[in-house]
C-alpha cells in the first residue's frame, strides 16, 4: 500500500464510506471531544483543540444512571454481614464513599463503580 493511503486513517475512511453501514453518520470521540466524521485530520486536530479549550468535553452519563439504579442494592450490600465481616474491606472508607456519592459528590463515581463491581464479582465467586 502506498504511504499516502496508510496515513491519517485514510484507509479506514475509505472503507467506512464504501460500506453500507452508515457509520459516517455518527460523530467521532477522541480524548473526550466529539467531532464530525467528515473533517480531515488536520482540521479535526484544530477543531478538537478549540473544543477542549472551551470545555466542551464528552461526558458519559450512563455510569451515573447505573449507580442511581443500584442505590438500594448498594445500601443493602453495605449493611450485609458478608460485607461487614470481609477482612479486606475498610468499612469506614466504604461508608464514606457510598454516603458521599449519594449526597452529591460525583467525584467518587469511579470508586463506587469499582466497589460495586468488585462486590458483585466477589459474591459470584463465593470469596469470603
Amino acid at each position: 500500500m502506498p504511504l499516502n493511503e496508510r496515513r491519517n486513517g485514510y484507509l479506514y475512511r475509505v472503507l467506512i464510506n464504501k460500506g453500507n453501514n452508515n457509520l459516517n453518520k455518527y460523530p467521532l470521540v477522541k480524548d473526550q471531544v466529539v467531532y464530525p466524521y467528515f473533517l480531515p485530520t488536520f482540521y479535526a486536530r484544530i477543531y478538537t483543540k478549540i473544543k477542549r479549550k472551551l470545555g466542551f468535553l464528552f461526558v458519559d452519563e450512563s455510569k451515573y444512571k447505573i449507580l442511581d439504579e443500584l442505590h438500594d442494592y448498594i445500601f443493602d450490600k453495605l449493611d450485609s454481614v458478608e460485607v461487614k465481616n470481609f477482612s479486606w474491606y475498610d468499612n469506614k472508607k466504604i461508608n464514606k464513599i457510598i454516603n458521599c456519592y449519594y449526597s452529591g459528590n460525583k467525584n467518587l463515581t469511579d470508586s463506587l463503580l469499582w466497589l460495586a463491581t468488585f462486590e458483585i464479582w466477589r459474591e459470584n465467586y463465593g470469596i469470603k
